[in-house]
């Protein structure tokens, strides 16, 4: 009463002159009072709960107590959560309880093997901390949210986002790259060699992806081919398939399919020279129809020993009163030095000369050579001409060193000298053509 009386001196001279009217004011004034002390009881004056500054739709903190009561997070904090609680929050309406705890606010999630508490006296930070620990335990932003956060959750288990699955090209995709890399590496020959091979492979693979190809279709392909007794393109798909999964397995880590897929043996079938009367046939065919596509080529291939491939690069030079026929050596490397040989015109060619067109036989496709052969004798192939020049030169006893060197071999087990001797080895133009001049066999 004493305290309300020093009340009233003071808002003496703004009190009504009017007694009646005094007495209404100061009924008012007490009873404000009254209410106002009430109310002050019901709330702790040590505490004081914050207000969130950015958070409009977030409760207002309640008086301590052990009750739990329900956070929650406006839009943007959810979106600055993982996807996966992004979903949560959204379409599973997952509820986070807190509760205030001696002036302390405490948050906790454990469900589905994540467990999550954290504790602030500051309100809007222990919601920041929540959003963190989330965003730590899956990846995203770990710590973020608020200042000076570094409690990392160590015995909070990991709960990764399953893994993206993995695209895998086509086989046909694949094999594109594979030729790529082929191309630059290998010579033209050898490159159009692997993209024959797999053009026959494409109807089989070409659809499938490529981790989608197990060991089991690529035995099938495998034995479609030897059942049908091509053992040779067996062995080159197979040889082309392997060089592609391991590339495959380097890119993709996954298992090469075809190391365990197997081949019956097989062995190559080795050159057979033509006989003296096969021999003659040809002969006798390229000077009949002499001029027709095939035929100059055949008789470069006979009377030179060359690849087919070499075929290209034939020219002939004259030295010292010398005919020669100089090409490059078809079985080098991609990016070596070429090799460069000379056969000289020996007896026995120069006798049919007049029936060879050089530049006939250099311009000569393939196919062609292939089909005018087969015309001849169908039971040989284009190499065996080579197989046969080989022959006849040893027949007449030519120095085997000097047979190396016309036919551009580099081991030959007749040899006995030794690769490093032979390259220290210059035999002269005299010495050579005195061999060449042994090759003069009748047909």
């Amino acid at each position: 009463m004493e305290n309300l009386l020093k009340l009233f001196e003071l808002l003496g001279n703004v009190l009504p002159e009017n007694n009646t009217d005094k007495t209404q004011f100061l009924s008012e004034l007490i009873a404000n009072l009254l209410t106002a002390a009430v109310a002050q009881k019901a709330i702790r004056p040590e505490f004081t709960p914050p207000i969130p500054q950015d958070c409009t739709n977030a409760p207002v903190p309640q008086p301590e107590g052990k009750k739990s009561r329900i956070l929650k997070f406006t839009q943007s904090e959810i979106n600055s959560m993982p996807k996966k609680f992004r979903n949560y929050f959204i379409a599973n309406n997952t509820i986070i309880t807190y509760r205030i705890v001696n002036n302390v606010y405490q948050a906790r999630y454990h469900r589905g093997g994540v467990n999550i508490d954290v504790a602030s006296k500051d309100f809007d930070i222990m919601k920041r901390k929540m959003i963190a620990k989330l965003n730590e335990i899956f990846g995203q932003n770990p710590g973020a949210g608020y200042p000076g956060y570094a409690d990392p959750a160590s015995s909070i288990p990991s709960c990764p986002d399953p893994p993206e699955e993995k695209h895998y090209p086509s086989f046909g995709e694949f094999v594109k790259e594979w030729l790529e890399i082929r191309k630059r590496k290998n010579k033209s020959s050898t490159y159009k060699d692997y993209c024959d091979t797999v053009r026959y492979m494409l109807p089989a693979f070409g659809e499938n992806a490529i981790d989608k190809i197990d060991r089991k279709s690529v035995q099938t392909y495998l034995n479609n081919l030897t059942d049908a007794g091509k053992f040779r393109s067996a062995q080159k798909a197979r040889q082309v398939l392997f060089s592609v999964f391991e590339l495959a397995k380097a890119d993709f880590g996954f298992k090469n399919p075809v190391e365990s897929t197997e081949l019956p043996y097989y062995e190559a079938q080795h050159c057979i020279p033509l006989t003296k009367e096969e021999e003659r046939k040809l002969i006798d065919y390229c000077i009949r129809y002499c001029g027709r596509q095939g035929t100059s080529a055949l008789l470069v291939l006979l009377f030179f020993g060359l690849r087919k491939g070499e075929l290209s690069s034939l020219n002939v030079v004259h030295c010292n009163g010398h005919d020669y026929l100089r090409v490059v050596t078809g079985k080098g490397r991609k990016g070596a030095p070429e090799k460069i040989r000379e056969i000289p015109f020996t007896p026995v060619m120069r006798r049919f000369k007049q029936y060879i067109d050089f530049h006939a036989a250099q311009t000569c496709s393939d196919s062609t050579l292939f089909r005018t052969l087969k015309d001849i004798l169908p039971n040989h192939h284009v190499h065996e001409l080579r197989s046969t020049f080989i022959s006849r030169v040893k027949e007449c006893n030519v120095n085997l060193e000097i047979v190396m060197v016309w036919d551009g071999h580099t081991q030959d087990r007749d040899v006995a000298s030794s690769k490093v001797d032979r390259i220290y080895t210059k035999y002269s133009e005299e010495y050579i053509w005195s061999e060449a001049l042994k090759v003069n066999y009748s047909v």
